[in-house]
């Protein structure tokens, strides 16, 4: 048995005995550990953390009608239609690179793992990280918020909800379509650059009063789902049905990621 948990380790076939989505995930995790996947997802957050705090300090040195919660929440929305296709692009990208360049791929098919059960994998640690990401800039706006002592409304729990809801969907939704890219296309920089120009594109949809096409995009839900709605003369606009609104993004982010994995089911079929 010792022999074999040595062997294990470096023989998928072994590890993958009896079939396990499971063990496929935290084999593809392990495979990883010499990508720098923590150290980017590490530098990202910095970048990222960096970013808030400077727009969240110069709200706080503003005008008191913007010294407000909800918009540091309006904050994060915003900035998450960027941030989250990219991280997921860069995490798929190095998640689909390092299976295919190791020969992973080609070993998990010699012993019959489906290539939807790669993608899955797949899309689940791209999933957990771009996930991860978005609660953390969440936390982060919430934080700030307490120690820049920013007016709190008092439902401000179940927008906090909603707003991480939608943040949930979006990150499933784009982790599916850049998972799904970097499985379909061998160089990287397609994803990375459907990402980008996806991001740029669907932050434009709120100011051209098209918000409601962003319910049917990937990158968009986080945008569709915003809790909050506008702020005009220090009168901040909350959506009537904020919770509602986040568990319909993660409903429609996990058909998205059904799509994608009937993309790849038919993509093998053809082949």
């Amino acid at each position: 048995m010792f022999r074999r948990g040595l062997l294990g380790a470096h023989r998928p076939d072994l590890y993958l005995e009896g079939g396990s989505t499971v063990k496929q995930f935290v084999l593809t995790l392990k495979s990883l550990r010499h990508r720098q996947i923590g150290l980017i997802t590490l530098l990202f957050l910095v970048v990222v953390a960096a970013w808030l705090g400077a727009a969240l300090a110069k709200r706080a040195g503003g005008a008191a009608e913007t010294r407000l919660s909800v918009l540091a929440l309006n904050e994060v929305m915003m900035l998450a239609i960027y941030v989250l296709p990219i991280i997921a692009a860069i995490v798929a990208s190095r998640v689909v690179t390092t299976a295919r360049d190791g020969g992973m791929d080609a070993k998990l098919r010699a012993i019959g793992v489906s290539p939807i059960r790669q993608f899955g994998a797949n899309l689940a640690v791209t999933i957990v990280v771009t996930v991860l990401v978005a609660g953390f800039v969440l936390a982060l706006a919430l934080l700030a918020s307490s120690m820049f002592g920013f007016s709190t409304p008092s439902n401000v729990v179940p927008i906090a909800l909603s707003a991480l809801l939608a943040l949930v969907g979006d990150a499933v939704a784009v982790s599916a379509v850049h998972t799904w890219a970097a499985t379909r296309f061998m160089q990287q920089g397609v994803t990375l650059g459907l990402a980008v120009v996806a991001a740029i594109g669907t932050s434009a949809l709120p100011f051209a009063g098209l918000n409601h096409f962003s319910w049917i995009l990937p990158w968009g839900l986080v945008s569709a789902a915003n809790p909050v709605v506008g702020s005009t003369g220090g009168v901040v606009q909350i959506s009537a049905v904020p919770l509602p609104a986040g568990i319909i993004a993660v409903i429609i982010s996990l058909v998205w990621a059904a799509v994608f994995m009937l993309a790849i089911k038919i993509r093998k079929v053809e082949q």
